[in-house]
């Protein structure tokens, strides 16, 4: 009911997810990773990463807010895992729709890409992606300060904290809207989560109806009856072509 009234997705910040650890897990494999693309690294840039990475990792992390999504629609680990002992709800969105009013936002989509830390091949991958933009960057500028380019190291190693989770999560097939700049006192907001007081900010998709595609009652006790209630309030509100259909997984909470 709040996604559809407020048009509106929470993007919490990545400090304070569930999994505390979620944020750096990519920045450990990275610096594993960063000595193996040496002859790929400006000389001048490839000493500041480990500078970098320090105070990343003694608390300069960076301001990074994340909506995660699940590339699946019906999945028994996310009802499990999300819906507890209530009966769950998902919507799904056409990804090139979203990802475009997400823009407006300055939210950029990613997908989660799970490993072991052990596994530094895709780290990898996706560390000397990310410094290719830094590389073209330094071409461009040339004779900026040391201040400058350390910023810049920072704000390229800083993209790959919310990129990674551990092989463990892989079945959430995470998809996240990311945001990574300074935000204004009075668009950030709080809730409780848990012990702590979790702060977060609201993607506005604005005035036109969210652009959904269908809806899914997750497994329960009350599906069909969860359905109609769905069913009713959207045609209320003006989605009356969003189709609405019960999960196909066979449990009841």
């Amino acid at each position: 009911m709040g996604i559809v009234d407020s048009k509106g997705f929470w993007a919490s910040n990545a400090s304070f997810l569930n999994d505390r650890k979620e944020l750096i897990h990519g920045l450990e494999g990275a610096e594993r990773a960063i000595f193996k693309l040496k002859g790929l690294l400006d000389p001048a840039l490839f000493r500041l990463l480990p500078t970098v990475i320090k105070e990343i990792k003694e608390g300069s992390l960076p301001a990074t807010y994340v909506a995660c999504f699940c590339a699946r629609n019906d999945l028994l680990s996310q009802w499990r895992g999300y819906g507890g002992s209530e009966q769950g709800i998902s919507i799904q969105f056409p990804r090139e729709v979203l990802e475009k009013r997400m823009a407006k936002q300055n939210a950029k989509l990613a997908k989660v890409i799970y490993s072991h830390l052990s596994t530094e091949e895709k780290v990898r991958e996706v560390l000397a992606e990310e410094m290719k933009d830094l590389l073209e960057w330094e071409k461009v500028l040339g004779g900026q300060s040391d201040d400058e380019r350390k910023a810049g190291v920072f704000e390229v190693v800083s993209k790959l904290l919310p990129r990674f989770k551990h092989l463990g999560f892989q079945d959430e097939r995470e998809w996240r809207f990311v945001v990574q700049h300074p935000v204004e006192a009075d668009d950030l907001r709080f809730r409780p989560n848990g012990a702590v007081i979790a702060p977060y900010i609201v993607l506005d998709m604005g005035k036109a109806k969210l652009p959904m595609r269908s809806v899914t009652i997750g497994p329960g006790r009350d599906m069909e009856l969860t359905r109609a209630s769905v069913r009713l309030f959207l045609d209320r509100r003006g989605y009356e072509n969003v189709p609405v259909k019960v999960s196909s997984v066979p449990f009841r909470s």
